[in-house]
């Protein structure tokens, strides 16, 4: 009687254990096909193509959205010509008490107002679409409009308004500028030479007057004894 129990007791043991062991063995099974699977799935992803950009109308590749054009430039904003020409209008404001000179180059402007004396100022801004808005220090500006030929518009300087219509010019006419040290002198001031005439205004260490002349066959001139040779004035980039 004894035996049979035992016997009984063993057979469930082994009928236990032989179901944990097939559970076992379907989870083992289960975890490798998951693995299978998830390998599978990464590599289909690494050998899957890379879409091609898409075109515009004209066949070109378009950039993706969120993505930088080469070369930094915004996608649709046309990138500034450095090499683009300078066009300069230059002459006296209407009643000849000043004179102006304003250089225009993809879109952008800077210009220059004085009187050959102690008025100067320096503006610069926007010139797109044949208009003029350009602003300066202490309430400087320039409004109006310039095409081919010349430049029409208002400006104020130093308090006073002047009206202006100007021509363009070729060089050696134009606008010049000098900001530099010059015998350790700080120097800053501009030439605007229109119609055979020159009107220009610098200040030294401060003191502002009139320009000394210009030599318009070398670009030179001398302040404080020594020769320099002023820069034609550039719109900003």
């Amino acid at each position: 009687m004894k035996l049979k129990g035992l016997a009984i007791v063993i057979a469930g043991v082994l009928a236990l254990t032989g179901a944990l062991f097939g559970l076992a063995t379907v989870a083992a099974e289960e975890a490798r096909k998951d693995r299978d699977q998830a390998a599978q799935t990464q590599r289909d992803a690494s050998q899957a193509p890379t879409p091609p950009a898409s075109t515009d109308a004209s066949g070109s590749a378009s950039a993706q959205p969120g993505l930088a054009a080469p070369g930094g430039a915004t996608p649709g904003v046309p990138t500034p010509d450095p090499n683009a020409p300078i066009v300069t209008y230059a002459g006296k404001v209407d009643g000849r008490t000043a004179a102006i000179a304003i250089a225009v180059r993809n879109g952008q402007a800077i210009a220059y107002l004085c009187d050959g004396g102690r008025l100067e100022a320096w503006m610069q801004g926007p010139a797109g679409d044949g208009q003029l808005a350009l602003t300066g220090k202490n309430g400087a500006s320039v409004t109006g409009t310039h095409d081919g030929a010349g430049a029409t518009g208002t400006a104020v300087a130093g308090g006073r308004t002047f009206t202006f219509k100007i021509r363009m010019v070729q060089a050696p006419a134009g606008l010049y500028r000098l900001a530099d040290k010059v015998a350790n002198a700080a120097v800053n001031g501009g030439w605007i030479v229109a119609d055979g005439e020159q009107t220009g205004t610098l200040t030294v260490d401060g003191v502002t007057g009139a320009a000394p002349p210009l030599n318009t066959e070398t670009g030179e001139t001398t302040i404080n004894g020594v020769v320099v040779k002023p820069n034609r004035a550039q719109p900003p980039a």
